[in-house]
């Protein structure tokens, strides 16, 4: 009898096991189909109402070069807003 109690053992952790693998897999299938969809671009609006943002990226150096990417272009965008908030008057140009 103790054979017969530790096979349903075995087949309750396998059926677990199998479960958490195939929701596993759904979710990799997701995220990669998530991953693999076209550039989107987020607005200088959308930006400033709501600072966060999710990025999918298939693998981990794609996620790193994305993140290095999106940090300078963030920074281009600062650099830039600080430079034009230094204009004291109007200027006026004449051709």
């Amino acid at each position: 009898m103790s054979i017969a109690g530790r096979g349903d053992a075995v087949m309750g952790f396998a059926f677990f096991v199998a479960l958490g693998m195939l929701l596993g897999g759904i979710a990799l299938n997701r995220h990669a189909s998530v991953a693999e969809k076209p550039a989107q671009t987020i607005t200088l609006g959308a930006l400033i109402n709501n600072p966060s943002f999710s990025v999918h990226a298939v693998d981990n150096a794609t996620a790193k070069a994305v993140d290095l990417d999106v940090r300078t272009i963030l920074e281009q965008v600062k650099s830039g807003l600080l430079a034009n908030a230094q204009i004291e008057a109007a200027e006026v140009f004449e051709l």
